[in-house]
């Protein structure tokens, strides 16, 4: 049972990563070829395992309370609005160029909903021993799938992706 729950998570996060590729794609006006998206997905899960493996020894520093498969599934439940707040993210980009903000607010919400589902549903007791207030974990994880983006859009950047630096020219266009 429990291996029939991981292999929905990993495809999961293989569908969630590549309608984020795809999206940064459209959003940076360029083809993505099939070696471009196996190596953005490639991207996006290694910024995945690293993020869990900061999560689980965070959450574990001072007593092994969480198993990495409970914080992969906390993982999986911050992209689920991905499926919903990018194809909408699609109309709103083209009618208020907020492309780079809607994938923000999706790692952002999404990860505010997995924490919100986890603290509340999964793991109260154990999280009140951790954290006295509730609202700092949630904080933290959104803090920190901010700073993922941020992250994955300067990795990408190095690599040449050139939708990142035609991504960047739109928003200063947009600002100016």
């Amino acid at each position: 049972k429990d291996q029939h729950i991981l292999h929905f998570q990993n495809l999961f996060f293989l569908a969630a990563y590549v309608v984020i590729a795809v999206h940064l794609a459209w959003g940076g006006g360029f083809d993505l070829n099939f070696m471009q998206l196996i190596l953005l997905v490639g991207v996006f899960y290694l910024v995945g395992f690293i993020k869990v493996a900061l999560y689980t020894a965070f959450l574990n520093s001072e007593k092994a309370l969480f198993s990495l498969k409970e914080v992969w599934l906390l993982s999986a439940l911050s992209l689920y609005p991905v499926f919903i707040i990018l194809p909408l993210g699609a109309f709103l980009g083209e009618f208020l160029s907020l492309f780079s903000e809607a994938l923000g607010m999706t790692f952002f919400y999404g990860s505010l909903l997995g924490a919100f589902i986890y603290v509340n549903i999964l793991r109260v007791r154990y999280m009140k021993q951790i954290f006295h207030k509730r609202g700092s974990f949630v904080w933290l994880i959104s803090l920190s799938e901010i700073v993922l983006f941020f992250i994955t859009s300067l990795v990408l950047f190095m690599l040449g992706m050139t939708f990142v630096i035609k991504t960047i020219e739109n928003l200063l266009k947009g600002i100016y």
